[in-house]
Protein backbone atom coordinates (compact mmCIF):
# COMPACT_ATOMS: atom_id res chain seq x y z
CA UNK A 1 0.00 0.00 0.00
CA UNK A 2 3.05 2.29 0.18
CA UNK A 3 1.89 3.40 3.63
CA UNK A 4 3.99 5.32 6.11
CA UNK A 5 4.65 3.35 9.29
CA UNK A 6 5.83 4.73 12.62
CA UNK A 7 6.16 2.81 15.88
CA UNK A 8 5.75 5.20 18.81
CA UNK A 9 8.14 4.86 21.73
CA UNK A 10 7.12 5.44 25.33
CA UNK A 11 9.69 8.20 25.81
CA UNK A 12 8.79 10.18 22.67
CA UNK A 13 7.53 13.74 22.64
CA UNK A 14 5.27 15.35 20.04
CA UNK A 15 8.40 16.62 18.32
CA UNK A 16 9.91 13.10 18.27
CA UNK A 17 6.75 11.80 16.61
CA UNK A 18 6.86 14.50 13.93
CA UNK A 19 10.55 13.88 13.28
CA UNK A 20 9.90 10.14 12.91
CA UNK A 21 7.07 10.79 10.43
CA UNK A 22 9.29 13.11 8.40
CA UNK A 23 12.10 10.53 8.36
CA UNK A 24 9.61 7.92 7.15
CA UNK A 25 8.48 10.38 4.45
CA UNK A 26 12.16 10.93 3.53
CA UNK A 27 11.88 14.67 4.11
CA UNK A 28 15.15 16.13 5.40
CA UNK A 29 15.12 17.77 8.82
CA UNK A 30 16.81 21.04 9.69
CA UNK A 31 18.91 20.99 12.85
CA UNK A 32 16.76 23.42 14.84
CA UNK A 33 13.09 23.38 14.05
CA UNK A 34 9.94 24.10 15.95
CA UNK A 35 7.09 21.66 16.39
CA UNK A 36 4.94 23.97 14.30
CA UNK A 37 7.37 23.92 11.36
CA UNK A 38 7.65 20.11 11.56
CA UNK A 39 3.85 19.87 11.50
CA UNK A 40 3.74 22.13 8.42
CA UNK A 41 6.33 19.95 6.64
CA UNK A 42 4.28 16.81 7.38
CA UNK A 43 1.09 18.40 6.07
CA UNK A 44 2.81 19.69 2.92
CA UNK A 45 4.37 16.27 2.32
CA UNK A 46 1.10 14.39 2.75
CA UNK A 47 -0.80 16.82 0.55
CA UNK A 48 1.84 16.40 -2.15
CA UNK A 49 2.01 12.60 -1.78
CA UNK A 50 -1.12 11.32 0.00
CA UNK A 51 -0.30 8.01 1.66
CA UNK A 52 -1.94 6.16 4.54
CA UNK A 53 -0.24 6.67 7.89
CA UNK A 54 0.01 3.66 10.21
CA UNK A 55 0.90 4.48 13.80
CA UNK A 56 1.83 1.46 15.90
CA UNK A 57 1.86 1.56 19.71
CA UNK A 58 -0.72 4.36 19.54
CA UNK A 59 -1.65 3.76 23.17
CA UNK A 60 1.49 5.79 24.00
CA UNK A 61 -0.06 8.74 22.16
CA UNK A 62 -3.12 8.64 24.38
CA UNK A 63 -1.17 8.05 27.58
CA UNK A 64 1.18 10.98 26.90
CA UNK A 65 -1.57 13.27 25.54
CA UNK A 66 0.01 13.39 22.08
CA UNK A 67 -3.04 12.16 20.16
CA UNK A 68 -4.15 15.69 19.26
CA UNK A 69 -1.23 16.20 16.88
CA UNK A 70 -2.26 13.06 14.99
CA UNK A 71 -5.82 14.38 14.80
CA UNK A 72 -4.51 17.72 13.53
CA UNK A 73 -2.48 15.98 10.81
CA UNK A 74 -5.55 14.04 9.75
CA UNK A 75 -7.76 17.12 9.75
CA UNK A 76 -5.26 19.14 7.70
CA UNK A 77 -4.68 16.43 5.08
CA UNK A 78 -7.75 14.16 5.23
CA UNK A 79 -5.30 11.26 4.91
CA UNK A 80 -6.15 7.84 6.26
CA UNK A 81 -4.58 7.36 9.69
CA UNK A 82 -4.61 3.87 11.18
CA UNK A 83 -3.92 3.55 14.90
CA UNK A 84 -2.62 0.23 16.20
CA UNK A 85 -2.33 -0.35 19.91
CA UNK A 86 -3.25 -2.45 22.87
CA UNK A 87 -6.72 -3.93 23.13
CA UNK A 88 -7.90 -1.04 25.35
CA UNK A 89 -7.04 1.62 22.75
CA UNK A 90 -10.67 2.10 21.56
CA UNK A 91 -11.86 2.57 25.15
CA UNK A 92 -8.98 4.95 25.89
CA UNK A 93 -9.92 7.06 22.86
CA UNK A 94 -13.60 7.37 23.85
CA UNK A 95 -13.12 10.29 26.30
CA UNK A 96 -11.31 12.27 23.58
CA UNK A 97 -14.41 13.20 21.62
CA UNK A 98 -12.70 14.91 18.66
CA UNK A 99 -10.56 11.81 18.05
CA UNK A 100 -13.19 9.19 18.88
CA UNK A 101 -15.68 10.67 16.40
Amino acid sequence: MNALHVEVRDFWTRKSLCEALLREMRIPLAKRTTLSSLFDLIVEGLLRDPRPVIIDEADHLVKKQMIEIVRAIHDATQNTVILIGEERLPQNLQPIERVHN
